[in-house]
């Protein structure tokens, strides 16, 4: 099989060296499978280096992290906040220090992704920084991390910061706001989010902002085992 998957990643075709990147992903028995994916990190097409990156996180080989960070200087977007989650995801707490490096990524959406990582890996001594970052942070979608991060870091009132932001007037920042609250929810403070989620529903006018408020609705109905919120 080995020798199979060596000759589809030289395949001139993206599609197929992405397709052998999630095949790897999948069948994480198979050896040499990170190797295989290292070697595609540095293919030419963002498709295939998101997928490499998807896959080693999935594996979840810690060893194999730091050969993930240079793609926190990746030139496209999506590959960065796939590798965030990558080198966040294997590094651990080692990672923090590479993650603070790159919040001043010139993209916001890069920078939303550190900041939930910062809080999820960091401790108190990164609440002040984050407090910083904050304040001086124009990006909608970088505050959405940001206040995630403080959030996770016990500052549990950020919450009614981030519902704020379902009023955004960018599309991808209420989204952005509803998929965060929407995975911060729990026994506690549900009912807060919901009642959010749903009055943004009411007041949302694009058809992209409604599916994403009604998806997070429906998982957090199955997760409690709530009546529907609202009518299909």
């Amino acid at each position: 099989m080995m020798n199979k998957l060596e000759q589809r990643i030289k395949n001139k075709d993206y599609r197929v060296r992405e397709k052998v990147a999630r095949f790897l992903g999948r069948r994480k028995s198979i050896k040499g499978a990170c190797k295989l994916l290292v070697r595609l990190l540095s293919d030419k097409e963002s498709l295939v280096r998101s997928a490499a990156l998807i896959s080693l996180r999935r594996i979840g080989n810690k060893k194999y992290s730091f050969m993930v960070l240079p793609l926190l200087n990746d030139r496209d977007e999506v590959v960065r906040v796939d590798a965030v989650e990558c080198v966040a995801w294997l590094g651990g707490k080692k990672a923090l220090k590479y993650l603070i490096n790159h919040l001043n990524d010139k993209s916001g959406l890069v920078r939303r992704y550190i900041g939930g990582s910062i809080g999820d890996l960091g401790d108190k001594t990164h609440i002040k920084y984050l407090e910083t970052r904050l304040i001086n942070e124009r990006s909608g979608l970088a505050k959405v991390g940001l206040l995630e991060g403080l959030y996770l870091l016990g500052q549990k009132d950020r919450i009614l910061e981030l519902i704020r932001l379902l009023k955004s007037k960018n599309y991808r920042v209420r989204c952005a706001t509803a998929s965060t609250l929407t995975s911060m929810a729990n026994r506690k403070n549900k009912n807060l989010i919901i009642d959010a989620l749903l009055k943004a529903l009411e007041n949302e006018t694009t058809i992209g902002g409604k599916e994403r408020l009604e998806d997070a609705l429906n998982y957090l109905q199955k997760r409690y085992k709530a009546d529907k919120f609202f009518a299909c």
